[in-house]
């Protein structure tokens, strides 16, 4: 049975199965002897506890599959330690703080990617895997880094009092220059007149070159080209 319903699950136990309205209910038990701490690697058969945690699964049948994983709390060994106690990780169906098993996870994410929020959300619900459509947006994450860093990285706005206002350009040193001589040639125009813009020269910890513009008015401005 334990083969049957979790094939990718080491160290699981399976102690019965109930059909109701909502469902399949599996209740199992992790049943590692030794289980290891997860700062200091320590091995540990010392069990402190054990609490029940709910976790949904695959669908089977075109049902839905909740497990009330009984799951036991170690005590870790180690005096230098900083973690006393820890909980064991059934491989393959549960992880720290997670209600749904790994694969059910991955295979949301999966839906997620191709639909987006509502459909998917719709398509779960006909494969009896119901799940809301902002936790399948969260599964998405953001898209990988390029890998060339583009020339200019970002252009914000800041404020630090009601009269001195301006934006930051962030790019890298080579391009400092000329991107300097570009933006010296610009001006704000503000209640009808022409600010001009100071270009100031900045050093951050993590890029090479960073551009203020700074001008000296308050409310709102808009950023014109010399003529």
């Amino acid at each position: 049975m334990c083969a049957l319903l979790f094939p990718s699950a080491a160290g699981l136990t399976v102690d019965r199965v109930e059909h109701g309205d909502d469902g399949i209910v599996v209740h199992a038990r992790g049943t590692t002897a030794a289980v290891s701490c997860p700062d200091c690697s320590t091995s540990s058969t010392r069990v402190h506890g054990a609490y029940q945690r709910r976790i949904v699964d695959h669908s089977v049948g075109g049902r839905r599959l909740s497990v009330r994983l009984t799951v036991r709390r170690f005590r870790c060994v180690t005096p230098a330690c900083v973690r006393r106690t820890f909980v064991e990780q059934v491989e393959g169906l549960s992880t720290r703080y997670a209600r749904a098993s790994p694969g059910l996870a991955a295979l949301w994410r999966s839906v997620a990617v191709e639909l987006g929020g509502r459909p998917a959300q719709r398509l779960c619900r006909v494969l009896a895997m119901p799940v809301g459509r902002t936790h399948l947006l969260g599964l998405i994450g953001n898209p990988p880094s390029p890998q060339r860093a583009p020339r200019i990285l970002g252009v914000d706005e800041f404020a630090d009092s009601p009269s001195h206002t301006g934006q930051v350009c962030a790019t890298k040193s080579r391009h400092c220059a000329p991107l300097a001589a570009r933006l010296s040639g610009l001006y704000l125009r503000h209640e009808g007149k022409r600010v001009p813009v100071r270009v100031v020269e900045e050093r951050h910890p993590l890029l090479e070159a960073v551009l203020v513009l700074v001008d000296e008015v308050g409310g709102s401005a808009e950023l014109h080209a010399a003529r």
